[in-house]
């Protein structure tokens, strides 16, 4: 640091400090919950058998529906060889909507995903 500085008078000393730095700026990484992705992706294997073909289409910036195709695997849990699921997700800024239709088995579902605060 400078040297103190003395004004006219002699009982008043005063310091002369540099202005202070702003602090760095770091990007925001994320949420914790995906912090693992990308090493996921790469470590993961994606196995199966038979043929799988994921077909998805985006229709807006908010809205994107999915077809599934499964045919002759083994790895389905009620001994079906065969799949097919139509799935459409909605998200914006303040969460998540999901729904899923299955034929074969004659069944909807869904999810609901929206931060409360």
């Amino acid at each position: 640091p400078p040297p103190p500085t003395t004004s006219s008078s002699p009982n008043k000393t005063t310091e002369s400090s540099p202005p202070p730095t702003p602090a760095p700026t770091l990007p925001n990484p994320g949420p914790y919950e995906q912090a693992m992705m990308p090493s996921k992706r790469l470590t993961a294997l994606d196995t199966h058998d038979g043929f799988r073909c994921d077909i998805s289409k985006q229709l807006s910036p908010y809205m994107v529906v999915i077809h599934n195709f499964w045919l002759g695997t083994g790895m389905l849990p009620d001994g079906r060889t065969k799949n097919y699921t139509f799935v459409t997700q909605v998200a914006d800024e303040a969460g998540l909507f999901m729904a899923r239709l299955d034929p074969e088995k004659r069944s909807v579902d869904g999810r609901i995903h929206r931060s409360l605060l």
